[in-house]
């Protein structure tokens, strides 16, 4: 669900649907990035290039980090950011949506 007119208190916002407040015990407004990791056997000497032995993708921002776990705490949460519309942008309103952080 996402607001659509500015919040009467710090921790509400109107329903789309039904004009009712909706209170979060969290609202983060941040960042949300997703870290591209290569693993290699070694760290490289200065000037070399080390090819990786793996590779993973994971979601990571400290804003979405901090609202994702308040959520897995137990508190309603909603998180104010940025996404692309791109395969990241729709894999980390996934992880937003898995997660139960209104968006």
């Amino acid at each position: 669900m996402l607001a659509t007119q500015p919040a009467d208190e710090g921790r509400a916002k109107m329903s789309e649907s039904t004009n009712e407040v909706i209170k979060f015990d969290v609202v983060v407004v941040g960042s949300c990035m997703t870290d591209l990791v290569s693993y290699v056997s070694r760290l490289p000497k200065a000037g070399e290039t080390l090819h990786g032995s793996k590779f993973s993708m994971g979601f990571g921002g400290k804003g979405a980090n901090q609202c994702i776990m308040a959520a897995r705490l137990g508190c309603d949460t909603a998180m104010v950011a940025k996404l692309g519309k791109d395969s990241f942008g729709e894999r980390y309103m996934q992880n937003f949506i898995d997660n139960n952080v209104d968006v």
